[in-house]
């Protein structure tokens, strides 16, 4: 689904044209008109702050291989444009992206290994043993599977793919108990539970180019902040309303721009750099799921990214600043609910500028009674 999207201030929009620029060889696709149409909301809650829907289309690739689509207009007499590649591939399985995710390869991180002790890797399988629930069925396996499609028009190794190919063909268990898991062919096992593909995308591209330009093949795979990414199962009403619950809460909007210094708690890929020590990057992105649960590691309960003890900016106390190590699964909210500077030394020496005042996050500082002036 293509979008492009201006300034929520623009009056006028006009001459709006998508148009595929270039194809894999063989390919004769046209884009199509958007199921969405005009009235759709854009998706994320800030964005529809800060930008308006200048149109949509729909691009329905039908071959392997790497599309540049382009979209240009006229926003209040100027020009602009802009370009997105999309990789068109086929999903393979676990048991390929293992192959270098799993600490195999040097400067390839193991992803997969930690992966594997979240609920994620193991869902399908449990569940189909009957140690879910009694209510499971046939239903409810398109989240739990890699690739589940059953559009005709999406042969593309997904999970649907394997099973309708297998002799004979693969169906849900009558009676969900021991042992189906174990009678399901390796192909199919391959592909079952909620795995790297089902949030990075179908990975035959990106495998076959790693072999030849490991750096290149990033390119051809996708990392996604977005709370898209989760909520395409995670928003299934009643079950899960996860997303819905966030789109109501300031986290959603409460992100922008921001420097090195602020990134770290006012943007969702900062904040992530900065609970997992690296260098921190600013790149706008929302305070969403992915912010706080890592979808990689179960090492913390409800894979929340961080329980590690939290040192307060009062250093002017006497015996240095005051360091938290109560408090458990809230310290996860403690790495950005807390004042930005030391109290004392702000109000007693540091000269006014246009940013004094109390930052508006001290959350954490007021619960142990620290940091005060």
């Amino acid at each position: 689904y293509l979008e492009a999207l201006v300034e929520i201030d623009v009056a006028a929009i006009t001459e709006v044209t998508f148009v595929i620029a270039a194809q894999p060889p063989g390919a004769t696709d046209a884009l199509e008109a958007s199921p969405l149409g005009a009235t759709v909301p854009i998706y994320e809650p800030k964005t529809r702050e800060d930008y308006q829907l200048a149109g949509r289309s729909m691009l329905r690739p039908s071959t392997e291989g790497q599309y540049t689509v382009t979209v240009s207009g006229m926003a209040d007499g100027t020009a602009f444009d802009a370009t997105l590649i999309v990789t068109a591939a086929s999903y393979m399985g676990v048991n390929t992206c293992k192959l270098c995710h799993s600490g195999s390869l040097a400067g390839v991180p193991n992803n997969w290994e930690p992966w594997s002790m979240t609920d994620h890797a193991t869902f399908f399988t449990e569940a189909i043993d009957g140690n879910m629930s009694s209510h499971y069925n046939s239903g409810c396996i398109d989240c739990h599977v890699v690739g589940y499609d059953t559009n005709p028009l999406a042969v593309n190794g997904g999970f649907d793919d394997v099973a309708a190919g297998l002799t004979p063909p693969w169906t849900f268990p009558e009676t969900l108990e021991p042992g189906n898991w174990d009678a399901m062919d390796p192909a199919l096992q391959n592909l079952s539970n909620i795995q790297c593909e089902n949030c990075h995308g179908a990975g035959s591209q990106h495998a076959v180019t790693a072999l030849v330009d490991p750096d290149g093949s990033k390119d051809f795979i996708h990392v996604n902040y977005q709370s898209g990414d989760c909520a395409q199962c995670h928003a299934e009403e009643p079950y899960h309303v996860f997303p819905q619950q966030w789109e109501n809460s300031k986290h959603a909007i409460g992100y922008q721009r921001a420097s090195g210094s602020c990134a770290p708690c006012h943007n969702g890929p900062g904040a992530i750099d900065s609970m997992g020590g690296d260098p921190v990057r600013t790149d706008l992105g929302s305070i969403n799921c992915s912010t706080c649960h890592d979808p990689h590691d179960a090492t913390n309960p409800h894979q929340i990214r961080s329980m590690a003890d939290v040192t307060l900016k009062d250093t002017s106390k006497p015996g240095g600043p005051t360091v938290i190590t109560e408090g458990e699964k809230g310290k996860l909210c403690m790495q950005c609910h807390i004042s930005r500077r030391d109290a004392v030394t702000y109000v007693e020496t540091d000269t006014p500028g246009s940013h004094f005042g109390p930052h508006h996050g001290p959350q954490t500082d007021m619960f142990v009674g620290a940091n005060a002036i």
